[in-house]
């Protein structure tokens, strides 16, 4: 038994010192202890973390291969080729890639897309952000509308320019559906270039028209372009032609639109323009390196032109001949006509590979290519002075009357032994009101 006497005694210094270093041990130890077990869960929470990220890798790379399965190859066969269908010949080197339509421009990618049925839009979403901001948005519905009217046969589109307020800077225009026999509303928008657009040479491609170099009334040739989107109905500049021209020859073959003439002789030159990419290049010449003109004037300008298997009309203004560009080689071909067959022609078309052309004298007119005669359309009278647009297969002539109101006639084209005969299959009225009798113009839009 300890007494406080044993309590109260003195511990030896040698024994106090050595507590002191067991304390201190003791501590040392707990502090190596606690960092042990820090640096343990640092090395497990990296551990988890690195095995979530794998994990998360996994899955997203999981998913773009998902992604990757819902592109177009993942729709039926008879939809895809109804989509690639649409797309110009230009193209099919981007076709044969993975890629497909993604590197297509915005407006074809639309046009494409318009053909596929609504049903497949989930799958349409997945193939990458593009397709499905079109999906989300009004513009693939819109599109689809347009197609839904339209269907086989294009919209007419009846224009021209404000000559007597605010001088030519307003352009006016309408449309009218030839299956439904539905006019649209007058619509009217602002001209923002000097451009003489009210008779310069004029054609459409798709949903747009192309104004294209100065008019043959002009002063000056230009090298303008001026583009009317009849989706947007927003007027925009183009990018400017190499050479300057008036009453040059425009003709579309294979997507591309061909401008000859409108110029000097000796300037050979011939500009193609791809919309797809919106630039203009040289065209190819024969092995002279020219084209060959007439003679007899050093300007060349047509009145009409248009494009057969891969060939330019261009027709003369007020010269006795025809210009034939090959769009292939380059090569020119001339053809002696007389007075009568150049001089007077008012507008021309294609349908179903003839060239049809109207005339003052004589009406209506086809162009027998291997007899190389202008010969008569049997069976229609017009007295008024038409334009003339292809319309799925048939011809639609519109013109005006003496009350000042647009009418149009469908004509079927039949052919009867070496004749072809003219069909009335009906006539409507299409729009009245403030017209320019003078420069309106009709010219046929597609999607």
């Amino acid at each position: 038994m300890s007494t406080a006497a044993d309590k109260n005694a003195k511990v030896p210094p040698q024994e106090e010192n050595h507590q002191a270093s067991l304390s201190m041990m003791w501590s040392l130890l707990k502090r190596l202890f606690n960092d042990i077990m820090r640096r343990a869960k640092n090395i497990i929470y990296r551990n988890q973390y690195s095995l979530s990220s794998k994990t998360k890798r996994k899955k997203s790379k999981t998913k773009k291969k998902k992604k990757k399965k819902n592109s177009l190859s993942s729709l039926p066969n008879d939809v895809v080729l109804k989509c690639l269908a649409r797309v110009p010949t230009s193209y099919d080197r981007t076709l044969g890639c993975d890629s497909l339509l993604l590197s297509l421009p915005n407006d074809l990618v639309l046009n494409c897309l318009a053909r596929v049925p609504t049903s497949h839009d989930r799958t349409l979403a997945c193939v990458c952000k593009n397709f499905q901001s079109l999906v989300l948005s009004g513009e693939l519905a819109q599109m689809r509308s347009l197609l839904a009217a339209m269907k086989d046969d294009p919209l007419l589109c009846v224009f021209y320019i404000d000559s007597t307020r605010r001088g030519w800077r307003t352009f006016h225009w309408v449309t009218f559906n030839s299956k439904e026999k539905k006019t649209s509303p007058w619509k009217s928008v602002d001209i923002s270039t000097n451009q003489n657009m009210r008779t310069c040479p004029t054609l459409s491609l798709g949903s747009k028209i192309y104004f294209i170099g100065g008019s043959d009334y002009d002063a000056e040739c230009s090298c303008g372009l001026v583009i009317f989107d009849s989706r947007s109905g927003k007027l925009s500049k183009g990018p400017s032609m190499k050479v300057a021209r008036k009453g040059a020859g425009v003709a579309v073959v294979d997507g591309k639109i061909y401008v000859i003439g409108g110029c000097w002789n000796e300037i050979n030159q011939v500009e193609v323009f791809d919309p797809n990419t919106q630039t203009w290049e040289f065209g190819p010449l024969g092995p002279h390196g020219k084209i060959t003109y007439e003679k007899v004037s050093k300007w060349n300008e047509f009145r009409e032109t248009v494009a057969l298997d891969g060939k330019v009309y261009g027709m003369s203004f007020s010269i006795y001949r025809h210009t034939i560009y090959d769009t292939k080689d380059g090569t020119c071909e001339n053809l002696e006509l007389s007075q009568e067959y150049t001089e007077n022609i008012i507008k021309a078309c294609v349908i179903n590979s003839l060239i049809y052309g109207f005339y003052h004298e004589f009406g209506l007119m086809w162009y027998d290519t291997e007899g190389k005669i202008w010969r008569k359309v049997k069976g229609l009278c017009c007295d008024a002075v038409p334009n003339m647009v292809e319309c799925n297969g048939k011809l639609a002539l519109l013109w005006e009357d003496r009350n000042e109101k647009i009418w149009c006639s469908m004509i079927a084209l039949d052919k009867v032994g070496v004749e072809i005969h003219g069909r009335v299959e009906w006539s409507e009225f299409v729009v009245s009101g403030d017209v320019d009798t003078y420069a309106w113009c009709c010219l046929g839009l597609s999607l």
